[in-house]
């Protein structure tokens, strides 16, 4: 009898271990016998956008196409869920820890982690259709097991908030890469808008230590969104081969987020992987809809030039608005890999599909942990990002017209940048301390102080192009023509902040002037002609509040009386010169 039971333990544990290793259901299609491993997925991000992270009420494996939230026509830049996934036969995927760029120097390190969160809460609810995956190994373990291998990327070096200590901590996490920038400058890389413009950073020494300790710890260095000199640069500096998750070819398109020739010709010294990006606005121009063809002409030219051994796929679903016809959704992946195989069946044979299709990148992947693992006795890069690189970032002189924040198609009331100031010729500006009504008995004066700082902070982070300055002479004829004949190319704008002021009673003020050698109060001499138990009391302003600069402020304080209300409460002036 216990014979007999250890046997029957043994034949069921054997037939547990077959049904576990029985192949996905399969019509004869490549992507049957290799995992499709596509390189960039914000899905994460639209449910941060729509549900706010909160999974209870998320049908993922319900076809979402029709979805009141999450269907085609409500959400633009929703293309992924479960069924849809399995018809792409899709075998692993990059979910993307992104967060705005608007985040930086603020919460980003904060959001990142919450998008880390929610992946792997949305991988936990559908364990039996996704599996979390750190390792290459772990890509094709999932898939022989009929799942879906889900691995996270960071999109951003902004996430780290240039800090090496939370590199390390994102790779605990799980991150296995993380994108150098998104698409605005860190204090150590560039991002590709700069290229339509000037390089300003390239890849500082603190970037190329990034680079390197993500090669120690064996984190996937991703080059999309990075300029094309730090594309470059962090090839050479890199010791593990790069990846681009989600960048197609310049030479098809020249658009600042594709790949240059030049590029390409060293990521196949590195040995690295483009993976073609399918977004409708980076392949083709935008005057005409984009195709699977235009697609195709990308993967084409890369595998052309540098080989199929350096090509692979990053579909950008949900990150963008607009998807190629025929490749509309994550369930067209088959598609595309037919339409390149009927083609040019001489070039697109098996194996070369199948490289494309996740093998390159599951080869990158490998060779970085083999990286990783030679420099086991390597320390940790422990260096603080120097403190002059944090104040070297120059977005605003910048052209923002493109910018993913401040530019024309997504802002309706942006329309300023240096570049434009220059170009426009202009000599002067206003600068406005502006607060909407709804802060008037609130917090108005609070909020107008801190737009007033914001100013000062403007012109100071911008201080070759910008000059505070606080009376009318310095923006005067004799100014500008003495400064010109001084220094030839100088162009001066000055600046008044804010100019609310109403009528006083003669002789209820002096000039108002600022006391106390602290410099953080303010106070106003009163000589009140009514008498002195009319008088308002002035309070100090609190040590918190961002100070202004007691030199710069002019302010007039009417107070309260029957005889004279008060038509208006206070007066700034701040200038600003543009050399």
């Amino acid at each position: 009898m216990f014979i007999n039971v250890k046997i029957l333990v043994i034949v069921s544990t054997t037939i547990a271990l077959l049904v576990t290793l029985l192949p996905r259901d399969t019509d004869g299609h490549i992507l049957d016998t290799v995992p499709l491993v596509d390189g960039h997925n914000d899905l994460p991000y639209n449910l941060y956008n729509l549900l706010e992270n909160n999974l209870e009420s998320f049908r993922f494996d319900q076809n979402l196409t029709e979805d009141a939230l999450f269907g085609k026509d409500n959400c633009r830049s929703c293309f992924t869920d479960l069924p849809r996934l399995r018809q792409g036969k899709v075998g692993a995927q990059f979910w993307v820890a992104y967060v705005s760029c608007q985040t930086q120097y603020k919460d980003a390190l904060g959001k990142t982690i919450e998008q880390i969160d929610v992946i792997k809460r949305l991988v936990k609810k559908y364990s039996s259709d996704l599996e979390f995956v750190t390792t290459a190994d772990g890509i094709t373990e999932a898939f022989e097991k009929g799942k879906i291998g889900s691995l996270i990327g960071v999109e951003g070096g902004h996430s780290i908030d240039s800090r090496l200590g939370v590199l390390r901590m994102f790779y605990d996490m799980g991150v296995r890469y993380m994108t150098l920038t998104h698409s605005c400058n860190t204090p150590w890389a560039d991002n590709s808008y700069v290229d339509d413009n000037v390089p300003i950073l390239n890849l500082t020494d603190y970037g190329q230590m990034v680079v390197k300790e993500m090669n120690r710890l064996g984190m996937l260095v991703d080059l999309s969104h990075v300029s094309h000199a730090v594309m470059n640069k962090a090839i050479q500096v890199s010791r593990a081969p790069v990846i681009f998750s989600h960048s197609s070819a310049y030479t098809v398109f020249r658009h600042n987020r594709n790949v240059p020739d030049d590029t390409l010709d060293l990521v196949k010294e590195n040995e690295g992987v483009v993976m073609v990006n399918f977004y409708d606005d980076f392949i083709r121009p935008n005057d005409a809809k984009a195709s699977i063809v235009d697609v195709a002409a990308h993967i084409n030219h890369i595998a052309r030039r540098i080989g199929a051994d350096y090509v692979g796929i990053g579909g950008d679903y949900d990150g963008v608005n607009k998807m190629p016809t025929g490749l509309e959704d994550v369930s067209k992946y088959p598609d595309l890999i037919d339409y390149l195989q009927n083609e040019d069946p001489d070039f697109w044979t098996d194996d070369n599909l199948k490289k494309l299709a996740g093998l390159n990148l599951i080869r990158v992947f490998k060779k970085a942990e083999e990286v990783r693992d030679s420099l086991i006795d390597e320390q940790p890069y422990q260096y603080w990002i120097p403190r002059a690189d944090l104040d070297s970032v120059d977005d605003f002189g910048q052209d923002l017209k493109d910018d993913p924040l401040f530019g024309t198609s997504v802002c309706d009331v942006c329309h300023t940048d240096l570049p434009m100031l220059r170009k426009g010729k202009v000599g002067a500006q206003f600068w406005a301390a502006y607060v909407s009504c709804d802060t008037q008995y609130v917090d108005a004066l609070a909020k107008t102080v801190e737009q007033i700082d914001v100013i000062k902070r403007l012109v100071n982070k911008y201080s070759s192009d910008l000059e505070f300055v606080t009376t009318a002479s310095d923006c005067g004829i004799k100014t500008v023509s003495s400064a010109r004949s001084s220094m030839l190319t100088r162009e001066f704008v000055c600046t008044y902040v804010f100019e609310l002021c109403g009528r006083l009673p003669r002789g209820a003020f002096t000039k108002p002037t600022t006391t106390t050698t602290s410099a953080t109060r303010g106070q106003l001499k009163r000589t009140d002609p009514i008498g002195s138990n009319q008088g308002s009391r002035i309070r100090s302003r609190p040590q918190n509040r961002p100070q202004i600069g007691n030199d710069r402020i002019r302010i007039c304080t009417a107070f309260r009386h029957p005889s004279h209300p008060i038509q208006a409460v206070r007066v700034m002036f701040s200038q600003i010169i543009i050399s």
